[in-house]
């Protein structure tokens, strides 16, 4: 497979793969269904910590591609967002790290965030809700690692 075939592929699989949230530009979101805040504290308390969703795929060429997407919430409404592409072969592995700054503002009782990315004017909503010590975030599940 040529590297720009394999691009278009691992950029649409970083797209789909991005957790659900399918992030396309800074301040363009697709997906994520409605949820209700929960979880003790509820609110901006419940949010803030560092998130993780880790998913691979599988290439025809036989290499793995790994997304680990990580969302870090601070008290003070700054956020960050990670994702982490690591393609794993016979060769090797690769990779490639996005981090993007951003801030956010809960509404609806903590059922929903609003980020606005740095260096972007468009906001990004997505639904939050939690389950069983977990963030649902835009309707997909994050682990807390901190």
């Amino acid at each position: 497979m040529d590297r720009g075939a394999l691009g278009a592929l691992l950029l649409a699989g970083a797209l789909a793969c991005d957790s659900g949230l399918r992030v396309v530009g800074y301040g363009q979101t697709g997906g994520g269904g409605g949820g209700t805040g929960g979880g003790a504290g509820g609110g901006a308390a419940t949010l803030v910590g560092v998130w993780r969703n880790l998913s691979s795929l599988v290439l025809s060429s036989g290499e793995t591609v790994v997304f680990d997407v990580r969302w870090s919430f601070g008290s003070d409404r700054s956020c960050v967002r990670t994702r982490i592409q690591t393609i794993v072969g016979p060769g090797g592995g690769d990779e490639t790290t996005e981090r993007i700054p951003c801030t956010y503002v809960l509404s609806g009782g903590g059922s929903s965030v609003t980020v606005t990315f740095q260096g972007s004017s468009v906001p990004s909503t997505f639904s939050v809700a939690f389950s069983g010590g977990d963030l649902l975030l835009g309707g997909t599940r994050f682990d807390r690692i901190s």
